[in-house]
């Protein structure tokens, strides 16, 4: 089964994700950047890694160390930013993501899910 890591702290971001392609996919869920680590390290293999921007609210930690070392370590699959926000998108792409999209925040958008599913489709 192919493998998808979320890093997200929304609950709902990761609620969707995981109803919408649980079915299909193993939907990896990291709410913190030490679990992410930890999933990346013990899945190197997954197609998809989704990164916001920050996670760990109230205290925001920022997610570049994170995909600027996945990339580093080599990392074959697809790295997607998904912030809400343009900013941490354009930082994100700029420490080597691939794609980037707007989450949608409280209300995400269909067009952050068919992204999803579309990245997930073509595998890299």
């Amino acid at each position: 089964m192919k493998k998808i890591l979320v890093v997200n702290d929304d609950k709902a971001i990761q609620s969707m994700v995981k109803d919408m392609f649980g079915s299909y996919v193993e939907v990896l869920q990291a709410f913190t950047l030490a679990k992410a680590q930890e999933l990346y390290t013990q899945n190197k293999d997954a197609i998809l890694i989704v990164v916001d921007g920050s996670v760990e609210t109230p205290k925001t930690v920022d997610t570049i160390p994170f995909v600027e070392g996945v990339v580093r370590d080599g990392y074959l699959g697809v790295l997607l930013a998904a912030s809400q926000d343009t900013d941490p998108n354009v930082k994100l792409m700029q420490a080597g993501c691939h794609y980037s999209i707007s989450e949608g925040g409280a209300n995400p958008s269909s067009n952050f899910l068919a992204t999803i599913r579309r990245l997930i489709g073509s595998g890299k």
